[in-house]
């Protein structure tokens, strides 16, 4: 029992007897032994040896094993730690309680050793596991990271000097020199979009983004995702009226509706025809949460563009659906958009939808709680 990568074992019992025979059989079979005879002293050991599981006993004076249970599960340091109740109590009623609490299994005294190794392996090989899961996500997020930043910076920096050829060009005043930088602008804005999308989606599903949720109102990300397709509002001559008045307060995280606003704005520019509309207004709903009604805030965009058929609706927001197409000047796009979209009102605990027309238009809307 010298090799440290050996699993450690707490058994908490009041018995001499029975730890002096969990002692030998687990030491005979390669693990580290602690033990402890009260539900206090385990919690003290606990903290200071950090077990890999603990076998506890729940019939003990002063502090039970549900009670020790309890204060295992409460404490930072512990509560990770599997735990394995042995009792000589076979009620269910006796079971689901000490499940309730945290622990992971039950053995019923008189116990057999074989079971008592075959639960402890398992049990072991979970955690050990679960340990390995969030050491790879970790890994994950950071290597993440990185890339990301680098890539956002490289993007700034092509972004930046697209710009400055636009520039030079106009005061040369060439045509041709205008169009090949502007394209060439056009394309790495949109390029630069979808990486942002595709970098927030890959957060939201490493579980490495994490909302802030706020009071917030609605106008304040309306007119930051307004600000930043203002140029291509203009390029196809798209008239866009809001109608949401001021102080329309909604309960979410304003960096994710933002991102929501934008992609669903993109989305019904890239679809409407030159010279046509696009209308954003907001409506008070009564939103079902757990069976009671809570108010909230439905925000629609509805456009006059080409519409889309019930069978292509019926793809959208699904990344099991396969759907792409051009916008009424060729515009290209990923679909990834309103995957994401999806995801983060779904963080924010709202719902989204679509209703279209071809031919007429689409309307797509969301809705949030107004308070926490």
């Amino acid at each position: 029992m010298q090799d440290t990568k050996q699993p450690t074992i707490l058994c908490v019992d009041d018995n001499p007897t029975n730890l002096s025979v969990l002692f030998d059989f687990l030491n005979e079979a390669g693990y580290r032994i602690a033990i402890a005879q009260d539900g206090q002293s385990a919690v003290n050991r606990s903290e200071l040896i950090r077990p890999d599981i603990i076998l506890l006993d729940i019939m003990m004076p002063e502090t039970d094993g549900y009670e020790t249970c309890q204060l295992l599960k409460t404490n930072p340091v512990t509560k990770d730690i599997p735990i394995i109740f042995i009792t000589a109590l076979s009620e269910p009623d006796d079971k689901i309680k000490g499940f309730k609490l945290g622990a992971v299994d039950y053995i019923t005294k008189p116990f057999h050793q074989e079971e008592v190794l075959a639960r402890i392996t398992t049990h072991l090989t979970i955690q050990r596991q679960q340990q390995e899961l969030v050491e790879l996500n970790a890994m994950k997020n950071r290597f993440f990271s990185i890339i990301s930043h680098d890539m956002r910076n490289a993007f700034n920096a092509f972004l930046g000097n697209s710009e400055l050829l636009i520039c030079r060009a106009k005061s040369l005043q060439d045509e041709k020199l205008m169009t090949y930088t502007r394209n060439l602008y056009d394309s790495l804005e949109k390029t630069h979009r979808m990486m942002e999308n595709l970098q927030k989606w890959a957060r939201i599903q490493l579980a490495g983004d994490s909302p802030t949720f706020q009071r917030i109102d609605l106008n304040q990300p309306i007119k930051r995702a307004l600000d930043m397709v203002q140029d291509m509002l203009t390029q196809k001559s798209i008239q866009l009226i809001n109608t949401v008045s001021e102080k329309t307060y909604v309960y979410a995280d304003a960096e994710g509706i933002e991102v929501i606003l934008r992609n669903l704005l993109l989305n019904a520019i890239k679809f409407t025809y030159p010279h046509g509309h696009i209308y954003i207004r907001s409506e008070s709903v009564e939103l079902s949460s757990e069976g009671t009604d809570v108010k909230g805030i439905k925000l629609i965009i509805q456009d006059t563009g080409c519409g889309i058929s019930a069978e292509d609706v019926r793809k959208l927001f699904r990344i099991d659906q396969k759907f792409k197409r051009e916008g009424t000047l060729g515009e290209k796009g990923s679909g990834l958009g309103l995957i994401l979209c999806k995801e983060i009102i779904q963080q924010n605990c709202g719902s989204i939808g679509v209703e279209s027309t071809p031919g007429k238009g689409t309307m797509f809307w969301f809705s949030l709680p107004d308070k926490e």
